[in-house]
Formats: C-alpha cells, sequence, structure tokens
C-alpha cells in the first residue's frame, strides 16, 4: 500500500488497525509523501521490507507490529526484509512497536536488508519504547541523521552491527547531535557502535553482545551512567587523530562492575583499587599520571595512554582485550611488573614514544586474529626503550617486533615458543644481551634494514635461528647457537 504518484503531497493521513502482507513495501509513503500523518495498530508482516518511509516529514508510527518481512531475489540478489525504513523523513517517531525477527524466512538471507529500523537522512528522528529483537541486521542503522533520539528501547540479538549504530559524514558536517539513554541491548553484535560526533550515552545496560559501546572516530561524546558487562568487549574508543579521544566519560560508567577511568588533561592523577578499582583506563595529556595494582579484562585496551608523559605503570594486569597497553606519543613511560597475556592484537603496543623503560614484564600467548596479529611486545617509531627481564613468550606471531626505532636495548628478555621470536626492522644501534629465544616456529630473530646492531651473550635453539633474507647489514652475532632437533 502506498502513496506514490500524487502531484500534491498529502497531509494529516491516519491509518489504523490495519493488517498488510506479501506486498514489497506493507505500508509506505514514497513520491510526494504523507505529511504528518500516523500509522496505529499496523500489522506488517511477510513483506519485502514492512514499512517504508519517504519524504514524509512528521509521519508517526505507533502501537505497530513489523514482524517476519522477507527478502526477495533482484537480478540474483536477495534485497530488503527489514522491519521499518525511513528516508529523508525529518521529524519522524517511532513509538511503542515491536519490530522483529525481520530478514528470515527467504530462500536466502539478504545481501542488503534485514535490519529492525533502517534510517537515512532523517533529522530529528525519535524511536522510543520500542521492542526491536532477533533482526538479520542491525536493530538501527541510523546515518545522516541529526537530533537523533533512542530512548527505552529494549534491542535484543540483532544480527549485523548489533544494537545501535550511527554515522555521519565524514566531512562536510559530522556532527549527530544525538541521545541515547534508556535502553536495555544484549546478546548483538555492537551494543553501540557510534561514528562522528556529538553524542549523549547515558543510563544504557548493554550484556552478552560482541562488543558493549564503541566510539570510533568521534568526537565530543558525553557517557553516563551505562552499564556494560558480560560482552566479550565492554568498551572501548578509536581513532586516528588526537580529537577522537576528546570525551566526556565519568567515572559512573562500569564494565562487569568497574569503573571507567576515562581521564583528559588531569596532570599527576592516581588511578589504583583506592580510586575506584577501574576495568579500562584510558590517559589523554595526563602526564605523571600513575596507574597501578589493577586487573583489566574485556576491553578494547587495558590501558591506552596519549600524550602522556612521564607515566608510571606499576603492577598492571591487562588479560582478554584486543590490546593489553598501548602508549601513545607519550614519553618517559615507566612500566613496572605488569602482565598483558591472552589479549588479541597486542600485549604492549609503544608507538612515537621516547625514553621508555619497561622491567619485569610478561607478555604471552596474545593470540591473534590473523597471521600477523599476536604480538607480545610491539614497538614503532621509539627512541631509547630498554626492555629487561621481560618474557614474552607463546605469542601467535612474534614475541617482540621492534620497527623504525633507535637506541633500543633488550637485557634478559625471554622469547619462547613464537612464530617469530624477535623482529628489528628498520631500527639503529640496537643491543641485545642475555637473551633466550627459543622454540620458535619460524626464525628465532628476523632483522631487516636495522644498522649498528650488537648481539651479545645470548641463548638462541631454533629451528632457523637468525634470518637476514630481508636485507640490512649483518650484525655481530656472538653467543650460544643450537639448531633445534628436527
Amino acid at each position: 500500500m502506498r502513496a506514490e504518484n500524487l502531484s500534491e503531497t498529502l497531509h494529516n493521513v491516519s491509518v489504523t488497525n490495519l493488517s498488510v502482507s506479501g506486498w514489497e513495501f506493507g505500508l509506505g509513503g514514497v513520491t510526494g509523501g504523507v505529511e504528518n500523518g500516523m500509522l496505529q495498530q499496523v500489522r506488517a508482516t511477510g513483506n519485502q521490507d514492512g514499512i517504508g518511509i519517504d519524504q514524509s516529514p512528521g509521519l508517526i508510527v505507533q502501537n505497530c507490529t513489523v514482524t517476519d518481512n522477507i527478502p526477495l531475489e533482484e537480478g540474483g540478489v536477495f534485497f530488503g526484509g527489514s522491519g521499518i525504513d525511513v528516508s529523508n523523513s525529518p521529524g519522524t517517531h517511532i513509538l511503542n512497536s515491536t519490530v522483529s525477527h525481520n530478514g528470515w524466512g527467504g530462500e536466502e538471507l539478504p545481501a542488503v536488508g534485514g535490519y529492525g529500523i533502517l534510517s537515512t537522512n532523517n533529522t530529528g528522528l525519535l524511536v522510543s519504547n520500542c521492542v526491536v529483537d532477533g533482526n538479520v541486521n542491525t536493530g538501527i542503522w541510523n546515518e545522516y541523521a541529526k537530533d537523533t533520539q533512542v530512548l527505552g528501547n529494549q534491542f535484543h540479538t540483532n544480527g549485523g552491527n548489533g544494537g545501535i549504530f550511527m554515522t555521519a559524514p565524514p566531512t562536510d558536517d559530522p556532527v549527530m547531535n544525538a541521545v541515547i539513554a534508556e535502553n536495555t541491548i544484549s546478546g548483538s553484535g555492537w551494543g553501540h557502535m557510534l561514528i562522528r560526533n556529538d553524542y549523549l550515552v547515558q543510563n544504557n545496560t548493554v550484556s552478552e553482545c560482541g562488543f558493549g559501546i564503541l566510539l570510533d572516530t568521534s568526537r565530543n561524546a558525553t557517557l553516563i551512567g551505562n552499564v556494560m558487562h558480560d560482552n566479550e568487549l565492554n568498551f572501548g574508543v578509536d581513532g586516528n587523530a588526537y580529537e577522537n579521544y576528546l570525551h566526556q566519560v565519568d567515572t559512573s560508567n562500569t564494565v562487569n562492575g568497574r569503573v571507567v577511568s576515562y581521564l583528559v588533561d588531569q596532570p599527576g592523577a592516581v588511578v589504583d583499587a583506592a580510586t575506584g578499582g577501574a576495568g579500562t583506563i584510558y590517559g589523554i595529556s595526563c602526564p605523571d599520571l600513575i596507574i597501578r595494582d589493577l586487573d583489566l579484562a574485556n576491553n578494547l585496551f587495558g590501558v591506552f595512554l596519549l600524550a602522556s608523559d612521564r607515566a608510571v605503570i606499576t603492577n598492571v594486569t591487562a588479560t582478554q582485550n584486543v590490546n593489553g597497553f598501548l602508549i601513545q606519543e607519550s614519553d618517559d613511560v615507566r612500566i613496572e611488573a605488569s602482565v598483558a597475556n591472552d589479549n588479541t592484537n597486542t600485549g604492549f603496543s609503544l608507538v612515537a614514544s621516547d625514553d621508555l623503560w619497561m622491567t619485569g614484564a610478561e607478555a604471552a600467548r596474545n593470540i591473534g586474529g590473523g597471521m600477523d596479529e599476536g604480538t607480545g611486545i610491539y614497538a614503532e617509531n621509539c627512541w631509547n626503550i630498554s626492555l629487561q627481564q621481560v618474557n614474552a613468550s607463546d605469542n601467535n606471531f612474534a614475541g617482540i617486533d621492534v620497527e623504525d626505532s633507535a637506541r633500543v636495548s633488550l637485557v634478559d628478555v625471554t622469547a619462547d615458543a613464537n612464530l617469530v621470536g624477535l623482529i628489528l626492522g628498520g631500527g639503529d644501534t640496537i643491543q641485545v644481551t642475555g637473551c633466550v629465544i627459543r622454540d620458535s616456529v619460524g626464525p628465532g630473530i628476523g632483522m631487516y634494514d636495522s644498522t649498528n646492531a650488537t648481539f651479545w651473550n645470548n641463548y638462541f635453539l631454533n629451528e632457523e635461528n637468525v634470518d637476514l633474507s630481508q636485507g640490512g647489514s649483518s650484525p655481530d652475532l656472538p653467543g650460544t647457537y643450537q639448531r633445534h632437533p628436527a
């Protein structure tokens, strides 16, 4: 049922207590559209898409049931199977409705479609008090729609990007100005995945999802009172610029019952059990930060430092994160007696930082998701770094991987049973002393494009102890070498 091929826009049209099944769109407004209309107690089931709304500003969808809509084949590709598809319709309200189990039931799952609610270019969209669950794709996918409010909904067991996904154009006008509050999300891919700028995310509960709340290349998000628990990964902020980490995240947000410690411009701050027992820690422009005596698990980062010079990390364990510790653009950092085991990508990442000192640390069993992931300690573009009495063993890729760094000292390091024990690439003035590198699947040391490397009194027991095949000058390599028995 459609309003189409109209010379004038319809106004104030109300449709109540209607069941629609077996159409391309169960009910929709397209060319010309409907202004300030209402759909109430509509049941749209078994259509290619349940309700299609286009160029219909001010439309209210209330107390509707939109379920089991199915994708259909067009040119060999299956499209559709979404519950509500709304575009170019500012001020649309979707209230007190059930949008469930869409995208299933066709001959194949949709290549495009299967969303609960798909929203594009709808300023002022409001979704409130709805149940959106069991859809093939994301519960609500919202693009290029400023001033959106998603309030008091239930999102459960949705596929794709999970519960709530929002984004805006990366250029021109990336502001979303969205409010996401009082929602409950479970059993989905992401709870919230939010891209671009200006969000208020408040009093949401996210559980048993792949990822709880992820801010990705965003700016100026405010998070208050969100509860994330029993997700594979609970919380994360990621980006490619300093501004992507400038958010307001207070300690009312929790991960598995522990506070999110998100510090911006707080010199001399202390994070430990006495200050709330954090579950994940971010330090953005926090010189002289002290982090100690904590266990940090199941987040994007255990510890993330950016532009936080002279930080001291002592007796901190980070496990089952994507990255245990990431130290970026932070000089004169000290890491003592800390553990980064069983993370997905890296245990410790040291990036574009100078004068780093690590002692008594362990970085083991970082499992990786691919061939070049799962490294114990990774350093890139650093100067004057010292690793002493460190165990970097049983990692999926490298025990230690040092790239494009100078004045590197490795003393009394153990690297057992990695794919590669030690990688040295593009570095200068490297000293490796008293280290044990054994049982590597590949070479004990892989070295290329590095100069002024000195190895002294090391023990190697690998099928291939040293691989210089990728270029660079041959170092002086005194020590004990044994070929691992076949």
